[in-house]
């Protein structure tokens, strides 16, 4: 999926030496009609060593 793979590319260039995982976790999500991709996403990343999970995810939201 295009989506899928600039989400991995995105992620990749911006924390260099991370390893991501994008996957689809859209059967999560049948039949209550919901919309758009629903797209897990894990990142290893050293950098992360000394970031809360909180602090992780705003590194994550602010590159995609």
């Amino acid at each position: 999926m295009e989506l899928f793979t600039k989400i991995k590319s995105k992620l990749e260039q911006a924390l260099p030496g991370a390893t991501v995982t994008v996957k689809s976790e859209a059967s999560q999500h049948q039949g209550h009609n919901a919309g758009g991709a629903h797209v897990g996403v894990i990142v290893m990343y050293a950098g992360f060593k000394n970031q809360s999970v909180v602090e992780q995810h705003q590194t994550i939201y602010k590159i995609l």
